[in-house]
């Protein structure tokens, strides 16, 4: 299987000692422990894999953003029918809440998967796919982001 890689975005120290990298898909990771893992110069890391992205785990700590209206067979936009792309830092939950939707992901390893009635299929910022609606689907799409703080708070 392929693990997708992701741009690292920060590196902080959680509340208990441990080193964590920030990724542009939104997880978190462990920096490696061992001599020199936190003194090496992070800055010349720009990317890592992030296995969570490839079995599509939403991660902890995001706000619903919005939802779409739902759409079925007749409504579903084109663009969604093609091949299309969540935006950076915002990460898509396909649910359907009636019949059935197949959902493809593209790319080096694609991915085949029929949704149907009560499933809730993740779908990670930057990763190619379309849906296919069957003829009795009803589904929606939300929108979930890490909600940047205020200044000074």
């Amino acid at each position: 299987m392929r693990i997708m890689q992701r741009v690292v975005t920060g590196l902080h120290q959680a509340s208990d000692g441990a080193w964590l990298v920030d990724l542009g898909c939104l997880h978190q990771q462990t920096v490696p422990a061992g001599p020199g893992a936190v003194d090496a110069p992070m800055s010349l890391v720009t990317s890592v894999d992030c296995e969570l992205c490839d079995h599509m785990v939403l991660p902890d700590g995001l706000t619903l953003a919005r939802t779409t209206r739902r759409f079925d067979i007749e409504s579903t936009p084109a663009g969604l029918r093609r091949r299309h792309r969540v935006a950076d830092g915002v990460w898509g939950v396909l649910e359907v809440d009636h019949g059935a939707v197949e959902f493809t992901v593209h790319g080096d390893q694609p991915l085949a998967r029929t949704l149907r009635q009560g499933d809730r299929q993740p779908i990670p910022p930057g990763v190619g796919h379309d849906v296919s609606p069957h003829a009795d689907a009803q589904f929606r799409i939300e929108f979930w982001h890490r909600p940047v703080a205020a200044p000074g708070g």
